[in-house]
């Protein structure tokens, strides 16, 4: 009862989430890190679906702790006064900073995954817009995510009808009687020239 009064009384801040792949192993409970700090975990993941356009969504809610923020200059001060008096006053700036939220899997948990926050201001991002009670943070993907859909881009097709050309020119050039005739009037023109050199010329 103790622990659980302790998180009850704690303030927290919610916001929403949508990743753009599979989210299998990102769990309730799972910690939402910035800069290696624990400042928030996961609270909720539903599935949400649009009758009118028959598309799915996986909302994934999560609570911040403010009190894990402290302000430049005053030690004994966090974030949780400022934000009492606007709850997302900081939302704004930190979204025109560049904040995004990542995947991430746990290396100590087999496939379990957790949430990073950091700035990554040039990198392409996800919103979805679809809840509105609840501010969103934008996602961007893995790094995994980002070489798969790389790779989907490549026309393989093309280089792979390339590469084969390539093959079949080089098996011509190889194979050809034109090259057959260059290589023995080579070893003809070497023989003489070591003729030429062992009678003294």
């Amino acid at each position: 009862m103790i622990f659980a009064a302790g998180k009850i009384f704690k303030e927290h801040i919610r916001y929403v989430m949508f990743f753009d792949g599979s989210i299998k192993g990102l769990q309730v409970g799972a910690p939402v890190v910035m800069n290696g700090v624990k400042v928030g975990e996961v609270t909720e993941i539903s599935l949400l679906s649009d009758p009118a356009t028959l598309e799915f969504y996986q909302p994934v809610y999560v609570e911040i702790e403010p009190d894990k923020f402290h302000v430049v200059g005053r030690r004994k001060e966090n974030l949780t006064g400022i934000l009492e008096k606007r709850k997302y006053a900081l939302y704004e700036r930190l979204l025109e900073k560049g904040m995004k939220a990542q995947l991430v899997l746990q290396s100590f948990v087999p496939g379990q995954l957790w949430i990073s926050l950091g700035f990554h201001p040039d990198k392409p991002y996800r919103m979805v817009g679809v809840v509105t009670d609840v501010p969103e943070i934008p996602t961007i993907p893995t790094p995994l995510e980002e070489f798969q859909k790389t790779l989907e881009e490549l026309p393989l097709k093309q280089i792979i009808v390339k590469l084969d050309n390539v093959i079949a020119g080089i098996d011509r050039l190889v194979n050809s009687g034109e090259l057959r005739r260059t290589v023995v009037n080579l070893e003809r023109t070497t023989a003489d020239i070591g003729v030429l050199d062992e009678e003294g010329f």
